[in-house]
């Protein structure tokens, strides 16, 4: 995984939404980048795939956010 901000989407828990062909998937941020046991492909994502949401659920630390 790559970067703070990557952290910061699986420390709470994030969603990405993608699109491939008409048709939508959806998994936890957590679950997209590959791990060591694949170096030569940095994510999970299918060839023609994309990114087109990431969602952050409310929790209980945005009591305070507008």
């Amino acid at each position: 995984m790559r970067g703070d901000f990557a952290q910061a989407l699986v420390a709470l828990d994030a969603m990405v939404h993608t699109l491939r062909g008409g048709e939508a998937r959806t998994l936890p941020f957590a679950e997209l980048h590959t791990g060591s046991e694949k170096p030569y492909r940095e994510t999970t994502l299918a060839p023609g795939e994309v990114i087109t949401e990431f969602a952050v659920l409310a929790g209980p630390w945005t009591r305070r956010s507008k």
